[in-house]
């Protein structure tokens, strides 16, 4: 069986109007710059070493369920000529694809796994507890069938307690921010208002934690109030997840197995977005041909780098990217002049680790053809 992993992001540029290019585009960020113009970039990596085999530019404000519709057809192709010697193939999907479109293309040409957004099917994210009477690894879940979009899948409920504690956290956290920022606001008018000012609405309202609260003035000060009723249908959702897929006759632990693996694909996102790296971003070309160009440098960029990184952990050093340029970027080569005749160079003193990348890499063989070497 062969899984590949496929995701969107994009890209911020510092491009201004007036611009020829059709890429750039300003739309939601991943990186909450929305007020820049973005490029989109739609990735594919097999799910056993994370190395790329498919990539697509595309406008930064276009949705990614309209991204994946586009490259549906290219993308199945690509992986059964790269997988072409086997037989089980599983396309790992992030929510933002789902569309009854998108899945009627995939039918009968790969299998895929997916999540749901929760807010759209209550009736199984608001489970109770008990009813996730099974446990893979650190995960409870529950399993059903279920039509989803027109299309029998078997649908996998999770319940992850570690998880849940991270979104208690979140949420905690995110309303004492929010608590600041009106306080501070608060603080500016001179004269105390009567009531809620249209100022700290819009703070309310431009929040993702604003529902959690309610606002009131008395006696010239500003009191907050938790509404109860949000932050229980909140928790009652903290920790759970909905995952489906198409392959009914899999088990729900291969279900979670696969969905689990979605990690590979961020870290390549943050290995495109890493500054200390590949530095995809800010990208600082201004017309549709060179932006292209970019991106192929990149994603190959990438391959490499998860090329070295898999030569290094099949040689027994369990190494990230970032130490592995960080130990080779200290392996300095220095020239020597004694005279305008006796010129040498000398590598610096390796550690261990140092040692070890030498030999793998062969790194002796470059120094030989380097000039002022014996």
């Amino acid at each position: 069986e062969a899984s590949i992993l496929y995701d969107t992001t994009n890209f911020f540029t510092y491009i201004d109007e007036p611009t020829s290019s059709e890429l750039a585009r300003t739309g939601h960020s991943k990186e909450f710059r929305h007020h820049l113009r973005q490029v989109g970039l739609a990735l594919a990596v097999d799910k056993a070493y994370g190395v790329p085999f498919f990539y697509r530019v595309y406008r930064g404000n276009s949705h990614d369920s309209k991204t994946f519709a586009a490259v549906i057809d290219e993308l199945v192709q690509k992986i059964k000529r790269t997988f072409s010697g086997v037989d089980d193939l599983v396309l790992i999907l992030d929510k933002g694809n789902n569309s009854k479109k998108n899945f009627s293309q995939l039918k009968n040409k790969i299998h895929w796994v997916g999540s749901l957004v929760p807010s759209q099917y209550p009736e199984l994210i608001d489970k109770d507890l008990a009813a996730f009477d099974e446990e893979y690894q650190d995960i409870l879940f529950c399993a059903t069938r279920k039509q989803i979009m027109g299309i029998d899948c078997l649908v996998v409920s999770t319940y992850r307690p570690s998880l849940a504690r991270k979104q208690e956290f979140t949420l905690q956290s995110g309303l004492l921010r929010l608590t600041n920022e009106i306080q501070a606001k608060w603080v500016t008018y001179k004269k105390h208002p009567t009531n809620v000012p249209p100022g700290i609405n819009t703070l309310l309202k431009e929040s993702r934690y604003g529902k959690f609260l309610r606002l009131e003035v008395r006696d010239g000060q500003l009191i907050y109030a938790i509404v109860d009723s949000e932050r229980e249908a909140a928790r009652q959702r903290f920790g759970k997840n909905l995952l489906f897929t198409d392959n009914v006759g899999a088990g729900a632990e291969w279900v979670i197995s696969n969905y689990q693996s979605k990690y590979k694909i961020e870290d390549s996102f943050k290995l495109l977005k890493s500054t200390g790296l590949i530095r995809f971003r800010p990208i600082r070309h201004y017309t549709d041909t060179k932006i292209c160009a970019f991106a192929f440098c990149c994603v190959t960029a990438l391959m490499l780098m998860k090329a070295v990184e898999l030569i290094c952990i099949e040689s027994g050093l369990h190494m990230s990217p970032e130490l592995i340029k960080e130990e080779l970027n200290d392996i300095k080569a220095v020239t020597l002049a004694y005279s305008p005749r006796d010129v040498q160079l000398e590598i610096t003193k390796r550690s261990s680790v140092q040692q070890k990348l030498w030999d793998l890499f062969r790194l002796e063989e470059i120094i030989e053809q380097l000039p002022y070497t014996a």
